[in-house]
């Protein structure tokens, strides 16, 4: 922590601001723009894999169930 207080007064006496310029900032959003163009995609067919794998066993649940109920009958 002292560190960080030692580098703080030294930029305030050679007169800099602590901060993210401009041009950081941009860079920032402009790489979490990629990430975001790629993951969502990749997030959505996950998302769909899901639904369907969710329908396809509530369904051989309930072809098991039609089995039993009709071998009690």
């Amino acid at each position: 922590m002292s560190q960080v207080k030692a580098v703080s007064a030294r930029n305030a006496r050679r007169g800099k601001k602590s901060g993210l310029t401009l041009v950081e900032l941009f860079f920032v959003l402009v790489v979490v723009g990629v990430f975001v163009e790629f993951a969502l995609p990749q997030m959505s067919n996950v998302l769909a894999e899901a639904r369907t794998a969710k329908v396809s066993a509530l369904a051989a649940v309930l072809r098991i169930a039609q089995c039993r109920s009709e071998a009690w009958l």
